[in-house]
């Protein structure tokens, strides 16, 4: 027979169970948890919220679902707590985070590039065929306006630096999927293709190109992948010429870890030394932003139009539509330009005709990360 006292006790657990159960929903219904589109963190794109509809029922669970793993109260900080203080303090181990693999000497890799580099995301021959039909396409609509398109391409951090990679990783086909890519647009002389994976392995000895708990190339990685755009370049425009290194100079700066570490929730504990850049005799000054339309998720964010001009009227004009490893290349294009407009259109890589007709420019760059060129499928 039940006590009094056992019978409180039920009742106590039971009611701190279902309050327990009910802060998610009640968080949700006051908006006391507010999440942001993007996540600065993950890099990318958060679910939205699904719309419910009667006569369209079964992608709704499922579509509800991602949404909610995507903003479910206080994530953020409970994963970055669950890596910190209890995988990496407690148990001295790196965080088991989905798709966050860590490789030889502390080196941090996606799951998204490993996809890539096994061979486990392909694509079909027709996909292959529609992205090369979609800038053969677009080269020939710039020349038809007086612009010259190039298109870089920075490649996959376990590309140049295999040796590092996680011991399970295990590569199933002969060809990385992005090399094949490549290889099919290459065919098209009528696209000017810039590999900045060759460029990379060229300059490994040279110093570190990606810095360890990041997936993006640093200052040093960029450099060397932007002097073989701008040798092209200069063929079409003499003026324009890479700079040197009596231009400017690298310094190693001990910085907060990278955004792998941050994914992970060691940004604060894990620090490595990474190469910074500063031009001597920098010819660049910042201009005023215009306020070109951005997708409705990156509306207000200023940082993704970025405007430098240099006093020299004999220089081209360019545009540069960008994704994250674009940040890496701005010291270096904007002194090679009258005008350089760096814009990141939230990885849809597009024409952007209404900049294009306002600004008229000499030279278009579209820098796409390898794994990225799934996006340009929207435009065939």
């Amino acid at each position: 027979m039940k006590t009094k006292s056992s019978y409180i006790y039920s009742i106590c657990i039971g009611l701190f169970f279902i309050a327990l159960i009910s802060v998610p929903l009640l968080a949700d219904l006051l908006n006391i948890n507010k999440t942001e589109a993007i996540s600065k963190q993950e890099n990318r794109v958060l679910s939205g919220r699904p719309t419910f509809k009667v006569s369209l029922l079964d992608p709704y669970p499922t579509a509800y679902e991602q949404f909610y793993n995507d903003h479910f109260p206080w994530r953020k900080e409970l994963s970055n707590y669950l890596a910190r203080e209890i995988d990496y303090k407690f148990f001295k181990r790196p965080p088991d985070h989905d798709g966050l693999y860590v490789g030889k000497d502390g080196w941090l890799f996606t799951g998204y590039e490993r996809q890539y580099w096994e061979g486990t995301n392909t694509y079909t021959r027709e996909e292959v065929n529609s992205i090369v039909a979609v800038l053969h396409k677009r080269t020939m609509d710039y020349r038809k306006k007086g612009i010259r398109f190039y298109v870089i391409v920075p490649p996959m951090k376990s590309e140049i630096y295999p040796e590092k990679n996680p011991p399970d990783y295990y590569k199933r086909i002969d060809s990385i999927m992005t090399d094949v890519i490549m290889a099919a647009i290459l065919k098209d002389t009528s696209i000017t293709l810039i590999c900045g994976k060759e460029a990379l392995l060229q300059a490994k000895e040279k110093g570190l190109l990606y810095n360890i708990t990041d997936n993006h190339w640093n200052y040093r990685g960029a450099y060397y992948a932007y002097v073989k755009l701008l040798e092209r370049i200069h063929r079409d425009f003499s003026v324009v010429y890479p700079l040197t290194f009596q231009d400017f100079s690298f310094k190693d700066s001990l910085q907060p870890g990278g955004n792998l570490a941050s994914q992970s929730g060691l940004e604060d504990i894990d620090t490595e030394h990474v190469p910074m850049v500063k031009i001597k005799n920098t010819r660049a000054y910042p201009a005023i932003r215009v306020g070109y339309p951005l997708p409705p998720e990156f509306t207000g964010n200023t940082g993704l139009e970025k405007i430098w001009q240099v006093n020299d009227p004999a220089l081209p004009k360019a545009i540069i539509i960008r994704d994250s490893y674009g940040e890496h290349l701005i010291p270096f294009i904007s002194e090679n330009f009258r005008r350089s407009i760096f814009f990141f259109d939230g990885w849809y890589y597009g024409p952007n005709w209404e900049m294009m007709d306002k600004e008229k420019p000499d030279v278009v760059i579209l820098e796409i990360f390898a794994p990225h060129f799934k996006y340009l499928l929207r435009w065939k």
